[in-house]
């Protein structure tokens, strides 16, 4: 969708900027580890935004104003937009929205497998990733719908499962969303859109060519183990009915659609283990342990977080 998008003279896009998200959690007690004490950070912040004329309106005017200036530096002339795509923006998107009141924003929704399906083939060849990525799936996901829900007569819409569908429809909604003629050419052409930066979608990007509708059907062979159903069946039970409804799905029918998965034995050892680990290395978080460990030897000073 990014790249559609951005095959369009008038869009303009980057890899993944990720720019939005340390300016919105400064003003957040909770999700950052730091040699500085965050919350207090967060506290020093929210005070001094008690000092500004409209107090943090005037802070997140500000935001808005840097941002603008590097958006606009970043897309170049005789461009009408420029497209932020930075999946962790999840976890931030009523802000995001209160910062950018006057903005375009699309919500691009999937069926829950296929999204779990896409981090496991994505960052580990098919092998059980999904614990990394749990702050997106649960928190994420609870604020993009509450944002989606409050905002819903400003933003747009698209599901993921629509567009491969019927691109052209599709793309014709979203063009005249944005306000700006819609060119038949970005639904072949998106493919020789490319993004300089290190993130982003680089799977789909080698591997299709065009639209394809291959994914509809391949995350359910990605998922079809006893381990992988059984995690999903919790998963949509959590997101509910009302919350899938948000996305355009029905809780019952995804239901049926996992049941009727036929059960394989690929990855199952695999996955009972690091299903067993993760919430230990949630816990414990052995990675911010090894990073330590391994400045000893260079006589590195060792923080702790806060």
């Amino acid at each position: 969708t990014q790249r559609i998008l951005a095959s369009h003279a008038q869009i303009a896009s980057a890899a993944e900027p990720w720019i939005l998200l340390p300016y919105v959690y400064s003003m957040r007690a909770e999700g950052v580890l730091a040699h500085y004490r965050h919350f207090q950070t967060v506290r020093a912040i929210r005070d001094f935004c008690k000092e500004l004329p409209e107090g943090r309106r005037s802070y997140l005017h500000a935001l808005r104003d840097f941002v603008c200036r590097l958006y606009s530096e970043a897309a170049g002339p005789n461009v009408r937009y420029f497209l932020d795509k930075s999946p962790p923006y999840c976890l931030i998107a009523s802000e995001i929205l209160e910062i950018f009141p006057e903005a375009k924003a699309v919500f691009l929704f999937r069926t829950p497998g296929a999204i779990a399906a896409s981090m496991n083939e994505t960052f580990d060849r098919g092998r059980w990733t999904v614990p990394s990525w749990k702050p997106y799936l649960y928190e994420g996901m609870q604020n993009m719908l509450e944002a989606f829900a409050q905002n819903r007569d400003r933003v747009h819409a698209l599901r993921f499962e629509d567009l491969v569908t019927d691109p052209e429809a599709e793309c014709r909604k979203l063009f005249e969303y944005l306000e700006i003629p819609f060119e038949p050419s970005v639904v072949h052409e998106f493919s020789a859109v490319r993004f300089k930066g290190r993130l982003g979608d680089q799977t789909g990007r080698y591997t299709y060519e065009d639209i394809s509708r291959e994914p509809l059907e391949k995350w359910k062979k990605t998922m079809a183990n006893t381990l992988r159903k059984a995690w999903l069946r919790r998963y949509l039970r959590w997101l509910g009915a009302e919350r899938l409804a948000l996305m355009g799905y029905e809780l019952n029918e995804l239901l049926r659609e996992v049941r009727t998965l036929r059960s394989g034995t690929r990855f199952l050892l695999s996955d009972l283990g690091r299903m067993a680990r993760a919430p230990w290395m949630a816990i414990l978080e052995p990675h911010l342990v090894l990073r330590k460990l391994k400045r000893l030897p260079d006589t590195h000073r060792i923080y702790k977080h806060y």
